[in-house]
Parts: C-alpha cells; structure tokens; sequence
C-alpha cells in the first residue's frame, strides 16, 4: 500500500518529512509494520511508493516516532515474513527494473533473468562490433539498483542522537541482459557508448569493493543497520552487430553501469531501524 501527505502549515524536519506517532498496541501480536520511502526524482524508471525499506515498527505496546515522507509506502507482514532484510522484503520487487526509453520509461523491463556467462577462451575482438537500439533511442536513462544491507547491527544506546561515523566497505558492479561475462564490464561499456550517449562518469572495473563513512545522525536509542541503494545509468534495450566474437548477436538487451562521482559509487545510504 501506499499515501500520499499534504499537511499546510505542519511542521516538517530538515528533510521535509512529517514527525509523527504509532500506537504500537494496535499492531497485531507477532506482526509489524514496515515503512518504505518513495523513488527519487532523478530515477526515470521507478517511481512508486516503495522504493527503499527503512523503518520496522513491532508491536511491543509503546508509542513509538516516525518519520513520514509526503509520498511514502507501509504494508503489515507477520511471523517469517517479517525476518528478511532490506532490498528483499516481500512487499518490493526482487529487482529493480531496467528501462526502455526516456520516452517510455513507464514501461520498465524484467531483469529477473540476468545471467553471468563463462569468461572468454580467447581475447575479445572489437573493431567491427556495434550495438544497435532496437527503438533507435539513443539517450541512457537513470535509475536505481537494487537496495542492499552494508553493515552489521548498530546500536544506539545514547539518550540522544548518535552521530558517530560509521565506516564499513560496500562494492558495485555492472548488470546486463545480453548473457555477456561480467569480467568485460569495461568492453561492453566501451561498445555501448559509441552509438548511446551517457552522462555520467563510469568504472571501468567489473566489481570492486570501496570505503565510506556514513555520518547521518541515528535517533537514540535506536537499533538498525546502513544500506546503499547504487544510481545506475541504462543503455536503451538493442542488440550487438558485426564480428563480436564469442557475443550472439541474436540476444536482444541492455546494461545498466553504476554512477560514479569522483571516483565513488553515486547512490542512497539509508538507515533503516528495526525497533
């Protein structure tokens, strides 16, 4: 399920959201309700409620704060289903969608079956390989990737807000549907630019693992662990043509490459509370 909030003259926190409380005594013995914030404005692919998971609220019989964003998602889950973490939680997609067109970005494609190919027996030759949009779309198009936990539980025990920093690692890789090796991130990147415009920088690496600093304040005595959720740029869904080597021609797909912003991964960190 999901809302919308329009409260005139309500006052809101530093990030626009509304403070206010739940009842927890209503909820359900061994049940819970969870909180989704809703997809950013930039992301041209999703734009539902439901895009990134980050708040719990058990019932334990207090009266609990919350924080609600003018356009937020919320379902109920009870007994196993509520054990699952950020970024497969029951009530969101498994995966993020990949996009058409800019023009026709309502209309996500299924990435449920990308598939890791063997790497290459010999190398890959690329002079006379091209890719060629299906639709003639020239332009990528922005969007999100799947949201995933970066660090273990985190346990703010102060009778204020915690601020600490916390440093952990988190890596990023490209996605695609051609059935093409992940190793050649670099290779397909550097086909697909050719005739696709992209805006973004890119790595040039598959995967590669990076450190950070999270330092957004956690309300005291909360429990709860960081998640990142990458900003990808997606080619246009066409096909490769030409002397490509061991890549088929006949497989009709996209790629999406992770944004990097001076040398980092470009995405959302989200604290996201379980109590």
């Amino acid at each position: 399920m999901y809302s919308r909030i329009a409260v005139p003259n309500w006052p809101t926190n530093g990030e626009g959201s509304y403070s206010v409380h739940v009842d927890e005594s209503t909820i359900p013995e061994g049940c819970q309700w969870v909180f989704f914030s809703g997809a950013p404005d930039d992301d041209q692919v999703n734009q539902g409620e439901c895009f990134n998971f980050y708040r719990r609220v058990p019932s334990e019989g207090k009266c609990t704060s919350l924080s609600l964003a003018p356009r937020f998602g919320y379902a109920m889950c009870c007994g196993d289903a509520c054990t699952v973490e950020a970024g497969d939680f029951p009530t969101k997609p498994s995966k993020r969608s990949l996009p058409i067109s800019k023009s026709s970005a309502v209309r996500p494609r299924d990435v449920t079956q990308i598939k890791r190919s063997p790497p290459f027996s010999r190398p890959f030759k690329r002079d006379d390989c091209a890719f060629k949009p299906s639709n003639g779309e020239t332009n990528a198009v922005i969007t999100y990737g799947q949201q995933v936990r970066v660090t273990s539980l985190l346990d703010c025990q102060s009778t204020t807000e915690c601020t600490d920093g916390v440093s952990f690692s988190y890596s990023q890789s490209t996605t695609n549907t051609f059935g093409v090796s992940t190793e050649l991130g670099g290779s397909l990147f550097e086909i697909l630019s050719a005739s696709i415009s992209f805006s973004y920088e890119h790595s040039e690496t598959e995967e590669k693992s990076y450190e950070t600093t999270y330092s957004g304040t956690r309300p005291a005595g909360s429990k709860g662990y960081i998640t990142f959720t990458p900003k990808m740029e997606c080619s246009p869904k066409g096909t490769f043509t030409g002397d490509c080597n061991d890549w088929k021609t006949d497989v009709e797909g996209n790629a999406c490459f992770p944004v990097f912003i001076s040398g980092a991964p470009d995405g959302i960190f989200t604290f996201v509370q379980t109590n």
